[in-house]
């Protein structure tokens, strides 16, 4: 089982994504935090195991900014994914003003919530690993 993170790269090039040779019964592709090549490179998009990552960017609760880049594009196609996983997810952090915000950006999408999980389950919102 090989696992493919698809990330955050502006010049993945088709010529690059043909080299790759996904089997669709053991590869796993991984996108974090950026949709783009999911929808630009049809080999991509059609793969069978696919799971999302989404790391909070840094906003600030009276900003207006979604806090997790691309959350509305995966809402739009949460059926393509297997698992909808977000780095630091507010359901498992200490309680403060911003984890609200937060929590309230994730919940207001209405995910499927057997495809929610978390990257860290105990967090509070500082990057450990």
């Amino acid at each position: 089982m090989r696992y493919i993170l698809v990330a955050n790269n502006k010049k993945l090039s088709s010529e690059i994504v043909n080299q790759v040779n996904l089997d669709p019964k053991s590869d796993i592709l991984i996108f974090f935090n950026y949709m783009w090549p999911f929808f630009t490179f049809e080999k991509l998009r059609n793969h069978p195991r696919k799971f999302y990552v989404g790391r909070q960017r840094p906003s600030k609760p009276e900003t207006k900014h979604i806090p997790y880049a691309g959350i509305d594009l995966v809402k739009e196609n949460e059926h393509h994914f297997e698992k909808i996983i977000f780095h630091s997810h507010p359901d498992f952090m200490k309680e403060s003003e911003f984890q609200k915000v937060l929590k309230n950006a994730i919940n207001s999408f209405n995910f499927d919530p057997n495809k929610l999980d978390s990257l860290e389950p105990v967090s509070n919102g500082i990057r450990k690993k």
